[in-house]
Parts: C-alpha cells; sequence; structure tokens
C-alpha cells in the first residue's frame, strides 16, 4: 500500500494550482461537483499509477532501447523515436529535461548538466551505449531516491497534462536562475576547483556547480530556488497534523465515537427495504436524529471533503447514490444532514456543501451498529 506521506504529496502537488506552489487550500472553495468530479478522478489516478511504479525505483539515470532515458519511478526524461530507417534514436527537450530533474531534486540543473546529457544521446544514437552512461553517470546528479523520485513523477504528471516547462520552473522561483542558463555555453573544464566537485551531502563539502545557489555562486541572495515549495511542503505537514487532531475531536466526524450507544425506540420489522422515514424522530445520539430525506443535493465540496474523497477511495457516484437513497438521514448540530448507505457516509452543510465523507472501511463500532439497526 501507499504510505501516508506519499499519498498527502500526490493529492497535493494534484491540486496545487501550477502557478503558485505555495501554502494554500488543496481544492479552491465552491469547487463544482463535475470539477471535482474530474480532480478526484485524476488524483486517485495519479495515487493507483505512483503505487505501481514506486515498487521499483531507478536511483540513476539509464536508458533503455525501448523506452528512453529513465529516472525515478519510471519517469522518461527523454523519448526514443525511429528514423527513416527504423533505427532508435534518443531525444532529449532541454527545457524539458532541465523542468523534470530541477523538480526532483529541488534545485536547477546548470547548462553543463544539460549539455552531458544531450552529449550522451548523441553518443547513445551512434551505438556508444557505455559512453553514453559514462557521461550520464559525470552529471553528477545525488541518487534518486523516494521523495526525489515522487517530485519528478508528479512535475511529469502536470507538464503531460499541458503545463509547460517555463511555468513549472516559474511556480518554484526557479526562473532567475533558468534565465542565465545556455545549453550551449562552453563547459568548465574539470580541475578547476569547485566548479568541477561532484556531489556530496551537506556534512560532506561543497555540492557540485551545477547545483549550487546562486548566492554560493558569489551572486546576490535571493529567495532560494525551492523557497515556496519547502513552504509548501511544511504547511503540508501541519495540515495532516491539524487533520489526525479534527478526526478526534471535530464536529466533522461525529459517527467516529464508537463510546456513545445508540438510544431511542427500536423502529418496528419493516417487510420493505429501510428508509429514512422508518428512523424520523429516533435519537442516536452524537450521530444526529432521524429525519425525513430533504431537498438537498451535493452542490459543492470544501478542501476537507476533496481530501477525504481521495484518500478513501470514494467515486461522486457513490456520494450522489448515498444522497439521493440513503438508509437513514440524520440532523446533526449546525444545521449538517448527515446521509447513511451500506457503503458510505455523507455530511452536507445546509447549503449542500459537502463537509466530509467516508467509505465503508472507514465506518466505527458506532455506525456499524447503527447499521445493524436499520438491517434487523
Amino acid at each position: 500500500m501507499i504510505s501516508r506521506d506519499r499519498t498527502d504529496l500526490v493529492r497535493a502537488y494534484v491540486h496545487a494550482p501550477v502557478s503558485a506552489f505555495a501554502p494554500r487550500g488543496i481544492v479552491p472553495p465552491n469547487t463544482s461537483a463535475r470539477e471535482m468530479e474530474l480532480l478526484v478522478e485524476r488524483a486517485q489516478e495519479l495515487l493507483h499509477k505512483w503505487n505501481e511504479r514506486a515498487e521499483r525505483l531507478h536511483p540513476c539515470m539509464e536508458i533503455t532501447g525501448e523506452g528512453g532515458l529513465m529516472l525515478g519511478a519510471g519517469t522518461m526524461l527523454g523519448e526514443i523515436w525511429r528514423d527513416e530507417y527504423g533505427r532508435p534514436r534518443l531525444a532529449i527537450d532541454g527545457a524539458r529535461t532541465g523542468a523534470l530533474l530541477a523538480s526532483a531534486f529541488e534545485r536547477p540543473v546548470a547548462a553543463d548538466g544539460l549539455a552531458k546529457l544531450q552529449r550522451a544521446a548523441v553518443l547513445w544514437n551512434e551505438d556508444e551505449k557505455a559512453l553514453a552512461h559514462i557521461h550520464l553517470a559525470h552529471i553528477g546528479l545525488p541518487p534518486c531516491d523516494e521523495a526525489a523520485a515522487l517530485r519528478l513523477f508528479i512535475a511529469d504528471a502536470l507538464l503531460t497534462a499541458g503545463a509547460s516547462p517555463q511555468t513549472l520552473i516559474e511556480a518554484q522561483n526557479l526562473a532567475p536562475h533558468f534565465a542565465k542558463f545556455n545549453i550551449d555555453q562552453p563547459r568548465v573544464p574539470a580541475g578547476n576547483g569547485r566548479e568541477s566537485g561532484q556531489w556530496a551531502g551537506e556534512d560532506a563539502g561543497p555540492a557540485p556547480a551545477a547545483f549550487r545557489s546562486r548566492r554560493e555562486r558569489g551572486g546576490r541572495r535571493g529567495s532560494g530556488g525551492f523557497h515556496a515549495i519547502h513552504e509548501f511542503l511544511d504547511w503540508l505537514r501541519g495540515k495532516s497534523n491539524e487533520s489526525a487532531q479534527e478526526d478526534k475531536s471535530s464536529e466533522l466526524q461525529p459517527a467516529l465515537s464508537p463510546t456513545d450507544s445508540i438510544s431511542g425506540p427500536v423502529p418496528e420489522q419493516h417487510v420493505s427495504s429501510p428508509k429514512p422515514s422508518d428512523f424520523v424522530g429516533q435519537d442516536f445520539g452524537k450521530l444526529g436524529v432521524g429525519i425525513e430525506k430533504p431537498q438537498l443535493g451535493i452542490r459543492e465540496f470544501d478542501s476537507h471533503a476533496a481530501e477525504r474523497m481521495i484518500e478513501r477511495g470514494i467515486s461522486i457516484n457513490d456520494m450522489h447514490d448515498t444522497v439521493d437513497r440513503p438508509l437513514i438521514v440524520l440532523q446533526q448540530t449546525r444545521g449538517r444532514v448527515y446521509y447513511l448507505s451500506d457503503n458510505v457516509a455523507v455530511v452536507l452543510n445546509p447549503k449542500g456543501r459537502v463537509i466530509t465523507t467516508y467509505s465503508a472501511s472507514d465506518f466505527d463500532a458506532k455506525v456499524k451498529a447503527l447499521l445493524g439497526h436499520i438491517h434487523k
């Protein structure tokens, strides 16, 4: 299974506007049902794809004869095409590859590194496979661990979805760095001090020139290439902690109180399927009081509900089915209405906004007891 941390990151990257990777709500307020359906489907599809690919990571770049230049969780930095003679040819789009690598390693790749990538492609196309991989190794990239592979995976998804490399770079405040890069500029020869250094960890000496900040290279102090994205991830971690606290105390989850007991008279046995009118007036504690199904439909979603839908694999259709044909409807505090079916629970506010939702696997003992009470 995909870990919670990875799930949070994928979900956040999918919903964060490409134009501003910065602390903000994941889903805009008043998102329409159709917009939310598209967002959720895309996020769930991306989660599934990442879960499959993350089982085998490629820490170093390698060129495969059928796919292309691969790194991380199967992300292609360059693609293989065939010329008029049917021979495989590796093509590198400098702008796209530069944006992908910068996103993966959280710092810009200098033109020297991109030039080596282009040279590796030329060597591979000339059937100098070993030399091509030597050029790749000399770029001096750090190993692509799971975190870097995830960033690379999402950056690729954003570009595939239509974002331009320039947009992705500007979103991460890297445009000032990339503006000075020229893939055709002469590279500094090896042996020239720090300019020829290989990648080193924070405690192991200077980083290679391709990855040093402008301040380290002697330029004026800037805001830092990935300052915004660091803030975004820090915010996300705090958001996860807040969500955990909400799960314990917020009224958004009144159904998760296993110590409460169902009160009220036991309904009469029904031959037909249970319906909300069978339980009108019955008090089910913190879950609420039974009411007739109101004329209230799903009109919009808030960010909390969107996160829960993606995290719990709940589809828009499941939610509509539950609201349209519930087993029971309960009136809760603040005008909220709780709809329950055998598969999903949905909480709406008086305006039809989805506040939160639960799948059957999330039902606690209280909700399971209520379902047993309904079906007996």
